[in-house]
């Protein structure tokens, strides 16, 4: 069924970030709490024998310690970017565009919504290697997202556009 700009209000879209994105992101932060973990138990078996130390066992025990918090540090990192990324959410109804992008501990700003005749514009800026969207309303919010908050947002920041009826501004 083809969906036109006619019918496209009466529709309820939701846009979450891609399911197995997430779950090899979980995986890596796992893999790198393990690496963490090994590491660590080398570090502790570099150092075991209390006699006879050299300079090269306290070397190999150092670098044992800093690639151990190296890598637990990146799971850490990993696992709290998953989490983040796990409950972004548009609903794009009838009615206007509900957003949630921000963690749960910040109830005031996590829940947005913006109804359709509020959009003032859409703009669209890369950075580096993203690309970064921005929803900007009359009253001069701006709800912004990126490739991190949601796996396909072009296509999320397209179905904005064709619902507010307004193009998607190139912004250098």
């Amino acid at each position: 069924m083809n969906t036109t700009i006619q019918d496209a209000g009466e529709k309820s879209e939701t846009f979450r970030n891609n399911r197995l994105l997430i779950v090899v992101v979980f995986l890596a932060s796992v893999a790198g709490f393990a690496v963490g973990a090994s590491l660590s138990i080398l570090c502790v078996t570099a150092l075991v024998p209390l006699r006879g130390y050299t300079l090269a066992r306290v070397i190999w025990a150092v670098c044992y310690f800093v690639a151990a918090w190296f890598s637990w540090n990146a799971g850490v990192n990993m696992w709290r970017f998953a989490v983040g990324m796990s409950r972004h959410e548009a609903i794009l109804d009838a009615a206007g565009a509900h957003f949630r992008l921000a963690p749960e501990k910040h109830a005031g700003i996590q829940e947005q919504f913006v109804p359709w005749d509020q959009i003032a514009a859409i703009r669209h800026r890369r950075i580096g290697n993203n690309q970064f969207y921005s929803v900007v309303t009359k009253d001069n919010r701006v709800l912004a997202f990126d490739a991190f908050a949601f796996f396909r947002s072009y296509k999320l920041a397209q179905r904005i556009s064709a619902r507010a009826g307004l193009p998607i501004q190139e912004v250098e």
